[in-house]
């Protein structure tokens, strides 16, 4: 499948034990978070982006690879030593229970802590753009299953956009990566009026 074809897929149901082990690893993770913002990335790149020696990050390449989560692009690359890979799945994931598994327990943790930390103005950078908005409607739970997934196709037409700015240009230093996170659910009853 061509790099283009994989934006409009649907999230990527992680149910299998192998894939929850791949996924888990925090090396992973930022391999699977830099190629979520590009069409595709060397090797290379990757190890420098994420500090990891060349043959611990060919490793993890090779282990995300097995698992279905990422593949590799040899028409990209520039000779047969240079790898190059894209997100098998530019839809993103979804996990049954992410509580429950100790990685993606972890790296909801680690999303937990930025958000923390954005909502605590914590980041003190002039390329930082932090927006956090709260809000609710009245929704059927159909409504609410549409609303998402429009919320789903505003983030990969924005992901995509700078993908491809990013692949013409890739000298932009004004380029950063900005993490985006929503929630969509029921409102919580109110709490009980403490009896004094």
């Amino acid at each position: 499948m061509a790099a283009e074809d994989t934006w409009n897929q649907p999230p990527l149901q992680v149910t299998e034990p192998a894939t929850l082990r791949a996924f888990a690893h925090p090396t992973r993770q930022r391999i699977l978070r830099e190629l979520a913002v590009r069409t595709h990335a060397r090797a290379a790149d990757l190890a420098r982006w994420t500090g990891e020696p060349a043959n611990s990050l060919s490793f993890h390449l090779r282990t995300l690879a097995s698992a279905g989560l990422i593949r590799e692009l040899p028409e990209k690359g520039r000779d047969k030593r240079d790898r190059v890979w894209e997100l098998a799945n530019q839809g993103g994931y979804t996990f049954e229970d992410p509580i429950a598994d100790p990685g993606v327990s972890s790296f909801v943790a680690e999303r937990f802590d930025w958000l923390r930390r954005l909502l605590a103005r914590e980041f003190d950078d002039e390329q930082s753009v932090s927006t956090v908005q709260f809000g609710g409607a009245l929704l059927t739970k159909a409504e609410a299953k549409e609303f998402s997934e429009q919320l789903g196709e505003l983030l990969t037409k924005w992901r995509k956009h700078g993908a491809e700015a990013a692949e013409r240009d890739p000298a932009d230093t004004q380029r950063r990566a900005y993490d985006v996170a929503f929630a969509l659910g029921r409102s919580a009853p109110p709490a009980a009026a403490s009896q004094d």
